[in-house]
């Protein structure tokens, strides 16, 4: 969870969304919203609900001597899944609820310490009991739409299908379906698809990029592999290389590694997509209790 102040020079946002839930309220002045196909207004004695991937933007009125600001907790889908039970979202974007935002101006008024957190607990509590919160509406198409849109819906294929595949899976023109979704969403499919796979790429960058970096720095391999390294410039280069020769040689083993990344990670792609979802997942596991016993064999041998 995190809680966010904003005061924009502009006094507004421009189009975007998050992967998070949105709880807002504004400080102050008068805001005017566009959310997906939705346009309201709101004040000071109102919350905002955005639901993940929600498309807004806003800008807002204020007085001569006021700049308008906002207070926003945003909250990850998993802790919401996790604390409800179900993927919930917000079926209205907007609750009157002036106590629930004098908690939430409190809060970031509050200096962060140990009670912080259960400060935003509390004021979550507040929230689920008192906005409109529950299961997704969708109907069973849209929300099959949905999975196999985002590519998570247990298929072989590894990729997220086409917006026509989607409507060619239902049985269902491309015009009927981007009419269904639109009505159910209120974003047209396609935007919602690229949303979706921006999401998707950012958690698969985030994901990729920690796991490469604990597995490189836990691999006592590297130990030999940089070992060899600085032997193979005292070989190359003689004894007491200058810092020229010493700067021309790194320069070119960093660039042959990071090429040689790039061909690896190449070709795992590639393997990836010609072979079965099964299949990936066998070879995935086999790698992974090969790592389990070369780090159970290295440490029985140390």
């Amino acid at each position: 969870m995190e809680l966010f102040v904003a005061a924009p020079a502009s006094g507004g946002f421009a189009r975007h969304s998050h992967d998070e839930y949105v709880i807002s309220t504004n400080v102050c002045g008068v805001e005017d919203v566009r959310l997906d196909r939705r346009h309201f207004t709101l004040g000071t004695d109102e919350l905002t609900l955005y639901n993940p991937g929600e498309v807004q933007s806003c800008q807002a009125v204020v007085g001569d001597d006021e700049r308008w600001s906002c207070v926003s907790v945003y909250v990850a889908p998993e802790v919401v899944t996790r604390k409800l039970g179900y993927e919930a979202e917000f079926h209205e974007p907007v609750v009157t609820a002036p106590a629930l935002r004098a908690e939430l101006l409190r809060l970031a008024l509050s200096p962060v310490d140990a009670t912080t957190p259960h400060l935003v607990q509390r004021l979550l509590d507040a929230v689920f009991t008192q906005a409109p919160l529950g299961p997704g509406r969708f109907s069973p198409e849209v929300a099959q739409a949905h999975s196999w849109l985002s590519g998570d819906a247990g298929r072989e294929s590894l990729e997220p299908l086409s917006i026509g595949q989607v409507a060619a899976q239902l049985g269902w023109s491309r015009e009927t379906f981007t009419r269904r979704f639109t009505q159910a969403t209120g974003t047209p499919p396609y935007a919602w698809h690229l949303q979706e796979r921006l999401r998707r790429a950012r958690r698969l960058l985030r994901q990729g990029l920690s796991v490469g970096a604990a597995m490189s720095l836990t691999n006592p391999m590297n130990v030999v592999y940089w070992g060899g390294a600085a032997a193979a410039v005292s070989g190359a280069l003689g004894e007491e290389p200058s810092w020229q020769s010493m700067a021309v040689f790194f320069i070119g083993f960093f660039a042959a590694s990071l090429l040689w990344c790039w061909i690896c990670a190449g070709a795992i792609a590639l393997f990836r997509r010609a072979l079965p979802a099964r299949g990936v997942r066998a070879i995935e596991a086999v790698c992974g209790l090969s790592l389990v016993g070369l780090g159970i064999w290295l440490a029985a041998s140390i």
